[in-house]
């Protein structure tokens, strides 16, 4: 049983290495609330965007505009799958009810980042691949390995400073690690269920602060 379900009571940023983590604002959302929060490294919150509909965000990205993006997952015979666009302060622009999915991401240097979930395997791995050959040029698993193990969702982004952001989806956790493996920056979903215990998350997205800082400016 993982933590997102023990109802543990850590909470917010529980690792911070500022000379060793990338400078940056996280986006994320949890998955039994319509709700998107862009925080700073140290777990203040920058934004906030809301638009309930008594659906379940699947993932949210932030567009060059400064709006936000939000997949809304399909249910069959309950839910249709739907993408909307809210403006910074979160009023609807446009809603369109088409099914759509997340995908893996392509690196500048050809290769592949793929979140591994190790269904069958009981952990989680980062893994870089060689699309061509498919070596694996790089990996992340935690030690011990089924200390980090999200089922059914969770997301990787290799940052410009090298290092990769984790979206450990079941545990509820978001972390940064460098090249070697080593967690320079952890948050700890605050958002609780009904029964205290600790929401999971879909994915997250990290942005520079330059980024983010002209639409706070407006």
């Amino acid at each position: 049983m993982n933590a997102a379900s023990k109802g543990d009571i850590k909470r917010g940023v529980t690792v911070y290495k500022p000379g060793k983590c990338y400078r940056s604002c996280t986006l994320y959302n949890s998955r039994q609330l319509e709700v998107a929060n862009l925080i700073g490294l140290e777990g203040n919150v920058v934004h906030s965007w809301s638009y309930p509909q008594g659906y379940t965000w699947h993932y949210a990205e932030l567009l060059p505009n400064g709006h936000l993006g939000a997949i809304i997952k399909e249910e069959e015979g309950k839910v249709p799958g739907m993408l909307i666009e809210l403006d910074w302060d979160g009023h609807l622009v446009r809603r369109f009810d088409v099914p759509v999915h997340h995908d893996f991401e392509w690196l500048e240097n050809g290769n592949i980042l793929v979140y591994d979930n190790g269904c069958n395997s009981g952990r989680t791995r980062i893994l870089e691949m060689n699309p061509l050959t498919e070596e694996i040029v790089w990996e992340y698993k935690a030690d011990p390995p089924s200390s980090f193990f999200s089922f059914a969702r969770g997301s990787n982004q290799r940052l410009p400073n090298g290092n990769t952001s984790i979206a450990d989806s079941d545990d509820g956790r978001l972390f940064e690690v460098t090249s070697e493996g080593e967690i320079v920056w952890e948050f700890v979903n605050p958002d609780r269920r009904k029964d205290g215990k600790r929401m999971a998350l879909y994915r997250a997205t990290r942005y520079a602060p330059e980024f983010v800082e002209q639409f706070t400016r407006k």
